[in-house]
């Protein structure tokens, strides 16, 4: 058991000498741009950024680069509950 505690310690302590993250530690994700979500600055129905998990008021979206319309949409819409 020991030895392997050690070994675990010694590839963390390699690892964070490189400047790697940490093991289990999540890299951020890439924001998309508008092109590759799709943006549009026009609603879809119901379903537009306001009424999405990943809209930031005033105008801003977890995953797309860029300024949205609180009235647009793009393909990650996900309706909140």
């Amino acid at each position: 058991m020991a030895a392997g505690c050690a070994f675990r310690r010694a590839l963390l302590g390699g690892a964070l000498a490189l400047g790697a993250a940490p093991l289990g530690a999540q890299q951020p994700a890439r924001r998309l741009t508008q092109a590759e979500a799709q943006y549009e600055p026009r609603p879809r129905g119901i379903a537009m950024c306001a009424a999405c998990t990943l809209f930031v008021r005033p105008n801003l979206c977890k995953q797309v680069e860029g300024e949205v319309a609180p009235d647009g949409w793009c393909k990650l819409f996900d309706m909140v509950d």
